[in-house]
């Protein structure tokens, strides 16, 4: 009997042959997958996406950053823009229009440098604006730079402190991106050392950059741990020497704004104590061209002596505020030059031991610039004069950033921050100055501010608050004194806010409801207090002969 054939299962095979491919695609997608890509990036599509390099311009590079700025080629000079530089690098360098000229204000004197239309020079105007020479930036600046062809770039690093860097077990590609099907940007070599600059969020990624200015990610299995980077510098900046007090200080404004005041001099201190330093409001920026009003008196200053007092003359733009513009001042080299000259031979005349500062009609960007080059000038006139300078900003803000307190507190001996005007007329009701307010703007100061060299400044007077049915109705500026007048006059009793730390007063006269958040001695007290607990440089009152002379004893007993 034959055997009989077995019938194979065709749908079987089907089925096994579907599993197969399925099982060699399964294969070939996890190999591809895991594969790293080989292709290279296009560095000139990399570095200039847009197109926009054009001929004689150079990408710039700053530590890990790509700019959108471009450099300038010259021959074998290379430039970059005066914005570039301003902002990134260096603010100090002052384009000066009305002179073309550049200046470069040091610690001890204003270098300048003219301006030419013809590359080669320090300072060259182009057509799409001004350059300067990556050498003669040099000169004032800690940095390195490195020039890269194909495409033309130039790396600068600016950052020499709390650098980290890796160094790289094995040959490996760096890519653009963080994954290996990401195009290369280059390979690096066994041994060699890039900088660190974050650790991507998968943990398995490093971003890095390479010395000729490549920023990218290379795998963490090809680097070592990141190392602090020690780096040696020969380059030495002029540093300011800063001209203060080896005592707290102690300081109050003078207000007033003729002559007159003064003669007023034994009535208004008979009750201070401890004061160390007087600050009369002596001198009044009054025209475009920067001359000033002068009420300065040398007799005054030597009353103030014999009581060991020290005298800071202030210079204001609030008198004539409204015929001249501050930004017009600032903004004109022969204008700052002509106020700093007036304001240097009145302190020779009578014997000032300092400046006070009171621009408070900086309301822009660009007068912010300018008004930071009027405080450089002044201070090579005033520390080579040996005469200590200080400057009063309003309290830190997000509406008055163009005060830039750090690089004041780099030219400047002190900063003052005008602990005051919480609230205004212009504001809803409430303190002048409260203490959450307040030590919230010392810790905002302090920022940018040394400590040893803030100074809080603590309001003498307060506002009277009438409503009517409810709706604001006035608001009056007292003083501490007529303040303390009106609980008497008026037989009111007040409370003491725990959280704002002020006595408040409720009270009704002629149909208004009145309030008031009161300043005294408790309140000053409380603020003074301030001084040690962040080991500021002292306190400011504004403004003398409003205060109850009680606050004095407050004031020494909290510093």
């Amino acid at each position: 009997m034959a055997k009989r054939k077995r019938r194979r299962n065709p749908r079987l095979l089907i089925v096994l042959l579907i599993i197969l491919v399925g099982i060699l695609g399964a294969g070939t997608y996890v190999i591809n997958k895991n594969t790293p890509s080989k292709e290279r990036q296009d560095l000139v599509a990399f570095y200039d996406p847009d197109g926009t390099l054009g001929e004689n311009r150079a990408v710039i590079i700053l530590g890990e950053r790509i700019l959108e700025e471009r450099g300038l080629l010259a021959g074998e000079n290379a430039y970059l823009p005066l914005d570039v530089v301003n902002t990134y690098i260096n603010q100090r360098f002052y384009y000066d229009e009305e002179n073309r000229q550049m200046l470069y204000a040091t610690p001890e004197q204003l270098d300048t440098t003219a301006i030419s239309d013809i590359p080669g020079a320090d300072a060259y105007l182009a057509e799409d604006g001004l350059y300067l020479k990556i050498s003669y930036i040099s000169r004032f600046t800690d940095m390195d730079v490195y020039q890269k062809q194909e495409p033309a770039r130039i790396i600068i690093q600016t950052e020499f402190t709390d650098l980290e860097s890796v160094s790289v077990n094995a040959s490996a590609p760096v890519r653009i991106s963080n994954h290996i099907k990401a195009p290369i940007l280059c390979d690096v070599s066994q041994g060699t050392h890039l900088r660190f600059v974050e650790e991507d969020e998968t943990a398995e990624w490093d971003k890095v950059a390479t010395e000729d200015g490549y920023i990218g990610y290379i795998q963490k299995k090809f680097t070592s741990q990141p190392e602090v980077l020690s780096v040696s510098r020969s380059f030495s900046a002029p540093s300011y020497q800063y001209i203060t007090e080896n005592r707290p200080v102690i300081m109050v404004w003078d207000n007033m704004e003729s002559e007159i005041g003064n003669s007023y001099f034994e009535a208004n201190t008979e009750n201070t104590e401890g004061v160390t330093v007087l600050s009369p409001t002596w001198f009044f920026v009054r025209d475009d061209y920067g001359n000033i009003e002068d009420i300065s008196s040398a007799e005054y200053v030597e009353k103030a002596h014999s009581r060991g007092m020290k005298v800071w003359g202030l210079v204001n733009d609030i008198k004539y505020m409204q015929t001249i513009r501050t930004e017009a001042v600032l903004g004109s080299t022969s204008a700052r030059r002509n106020l700093i000259g007036q304001l240097m031979e009145a302190a020779g005349r009578v014997g000032l031991d300092g400046i006070n500062v009171d621009l408070e009609y900086v309301l822009n960007v660009e007068c912010g610039r300018d008004f930071l080059q009027f405080l450089r000038e002044l201070s090579i006139e005033c520390h080579r004069a040996g005469l200590t300078l200080s400057v009063d900003n309003p309290v830190p803000k997000s509406y008055n950033h163009v005060y830039d307190r750090k690089e004041q507190a780099e030219i400047v001996d002190y900063v003052i921050m005008m602990g005051y005007d919480e609230h205004t007329s212009s504001t809803e009701l409430g303190s002048v100055a409260s203490l959450p307010w307040v030590e919230s703007g010392i810790i905002e100061s302090l920022k940018s501010v040394p400590p040893e060299r803030l100074i809080n400044a603590l309001p003498f007077y307060t506002r009277v608050w009438k409503t009517w049915n409810g709706s604001l109705a006035e608001v009056v500026e007292i003083t501490m004194l007529r303040s303390l007048e009106i609980l008497e006059e008026n037989e009111v009793e007040s409370y003491w806010d725990l959280n704002l730390c002020q006595y408040v007063v409720t009270y009704e006269k002629d149909g208004f409801q009145n309030k008031m958040w009161l300043e005294e001695s408790r309140s000053i007290g409380e603020k003074a207090r301030l001084v040690s607990k962040y080991g500021l440089a002292g306190v400011a009152g504004w403004a003398l002969g409003a205060e109850d002379s009680s606050v004095w004893a407050a004031i020494r007993d909290n510093i």
